[in-house]
């Protein structure tokens, strides 16, 4: 599914600078405050082409011109796994927005067919992480799109599968060279400002198979949980906070 499928891909920064300033500068605080920039002032940032990471691509790119010392330099990586029929439709739109913003895009491709593996959803992501990760130099950053919503889905599963505490504290802000600047926003925030700014983007149907734990998760056990419980991120995010600190 293409999302604004007519919109004419334009160089928007000064748009979303002008228009959503306020969300971009919370974004770049949150991300001064807890020394998310790189010290090589070179970020590489992952973008899937769905909502998050192509509206976390605009906000990052929006941040670096408010910036100029702290970030100097964006390059994307677009990891096209060639299993569903939208990878090339998602491949081109990250190439076409990378165009407009001026920015270099790498597209990486698997080395091994993985789509009749069983555990293909973990295999996918290593091999993934493992190609990015091959791109970064001493002091460069591997920015994520994953945001609170991401963090909640993960820490539910992990305490399913693990007894641990740590496990279940959810996705970690920084986890050596790879860093989640979203992590101060819920999906509902960037899905409002993506739609605000018109950001291009397509889903991808496979994150409604509810085959797959962390859609079960999304799609069937949180719904329940946010009209009963409308705090709970919230609620969520503090006490994991305290968690962690406790935890060391």
């Amino acid at each position: 599914k293409m999302n604004h499928p007519n919109q004419k891909i334009t160089p928007r920064v000064p748009v979303i600078l002008k228009e959503s300033k306020s969300f971009v500068s919370f974004v770049k605080n949150f991300m001064l405050r807890h020394c998310l920039f790189p010290p090589s002032k070179k970020a590489f940032v992952a973008v899937s082409g769905g909502m998050d990471s192509m509206a976390f691509l605009f906000i990052i790119a929006s941040i670096a011109e408010l910036t100029k010392g702290c970030l100097e330099k964006i390059e994307v990586l677009h990891f096209n796994h060639g299993t569903r029929e939208g990878n090339k439709a998602e491949e081109s739109l990250v190439k076409k927005v990378c165009d407009s913003l001026g920015l270099e895009c790498h597209v990486l491709r698997p080395e091994k067919a993985l789509s009749n593996l069983s555990n293909f959803e973990h295999s996918a992501r290593e091999e993934r992480f493992l190609a990015f990760d091959s791109f970064l130099e001493k002091g460069d950053f591997l920015y994520t799109a994953h945001h609170i919503d991401d963090s909640f889905e993960w820490s539910l599963l992990q305490q399913m599968r693990s007894s641990e505490a740590v496990s279940s504290l959810g996705m970690p802000l920084v986890a050596g060279k790879r860093v989640k600047p979203l992590m101060c926003l819920t999906r509902a925030q960037i899905s409002s400002f993506a739609k605000r700014s018109k950001i291009p983007y397509r889903s991808d149907p496979s994150n409604k198979d509810e085959r797959f734990e962390r859609n079960f998760i999304r799609h069937t056990i949180i719904p329940s949980l946010r009209v009963r419980w409308p705090q709970y991120l919230k609620h969520y995010s503090y006490r994991s906070n305290s968690l962690a600190r406790g935890l060391g």
